[in-house]
């Protein structure tokens, strides 16, 4: 992935719902992943994500939020258009090896 100088991140994040999941990928390979009800929880304060209760929003959320990013109607900060974005081998063999992407 490309970063922008003077960015060690960035974010994308989709909200279906009550649902808001967050997605923070950092130059040195790490994601951080963060889901809130927005419902129960407006101000974001705590992380769903790892919840057993969260596991179905988790996963329909980051299969779009996916989908989202791989058809091109996702951006990055300092793009010329909002469809210019691209993946790396590196994150497309882990979402390969994770079952998102064929």
């Amino acid at each position: 992935m490309e970063f922008d100088a003077g960015y060690d991140f960035f974010s994308k994040s989709i909200q279906v719902g009550q649902h808001k999941l967050i997605r923070s990928y950092f130059k040195d390979g790490r994601v951080r992943s963060e889901l809130y009800d927005l419902s129960e929880d407006p101000e974001e304060k705590l992380n769903l994500y790892d919840a057993r209760k969260a596991e179905r929003a988790v996963r329909e959320l980051e299969a779009s939020l996916l989908a989202f990013i791989l058809e091109g109607a996702s951006y990055r900060p300092g793009a010329e258009s909002e469809n210019e974005f691209s993946i790396d081998d590196r994150t497309r063999e882990q979402l390969r090896a994770q079952g998102y992407i064929d």
